[in-house]
């Protein structure tokens, strides 16, 4: 008897993961296209308030996951506002230029590694090229690498920055785009 409702239950599984029609597709397609499309206004708007009320902070979740969310909306073909997105990027390189005093003498303390690598991922999703500064910051980055390989956020916030698996993933990443010469 278990057999039995075992093969029942196989086949119930595959029965529904495999009769989704054309036409549920295409709604499904529709579906997300309306949910994008209500979303990124909401975005580019959240990031405008945040860096309007926040006193000239610049955050990972506000504005550097919002910059590589509307480069990726862009490339798929979705209406950005594009001075939403030159103001993230500006909000980004003048965090990283006020900086730049502490880069040059490699002070800052290890808290940059996640705030710096979402920066750096922001960067990069939008094309932006690399220079002085983002070659001492990566340098600064690179310095910050812990004996078994790895990077570690000082803040273990979940979900993001818990784990040393997304610091270093972000930082692999950055060296790959970022690495000075």
């Amino acid at each position: 008897m278990k057999k039995w409702l075992v093969l029942l239950a196989i086949v119930a599984i595959v029965t529904a993961f495999t009769t989704v029609t054309k036409e549920n597709k295409i709604n499904n397609e529709e579906d997300i296209k309306k949910a994008v499309n209500k979303t990124l206004p909401l975005l580019q708007s959240s990031s405008h308030l945040f860096l309007e009320n926040a006193g000239g902070c610049q955050s990972c979740h506000h504005q550097d996951l919002t910059a590589v969310t509307l480069s990726l909306a862009k490339e798929k073909g979705f209406t950005v506002n594009d001075s939403s997105l030159t103001e993230i990027l500006n909000s980004v390189d003048t965090v990283i230029r006020a900086r730049k005093d502490v880069l040059a003498q490699n002070g800052d303390p290890v808290a940059i590694v996640m705030s710096s690598a979402y920066q750096l991922w922001a960067l990069w999703a939008n094309k932006h090229q690399s220079n002085k500064l983002t070659d001492m910051l990566v340098k600064n980055l690179m310095q910050r690498q812990i004996h078994d390989g790895s990077w570690v956020s000082p803040n273990p916030r979940p979900p993001l920055e818990y784990y040393a698996f997304s610091a270093t993933a972000l930082m692999v990443s950055a060296l790959q785009y970022y690495s000075p010469p």
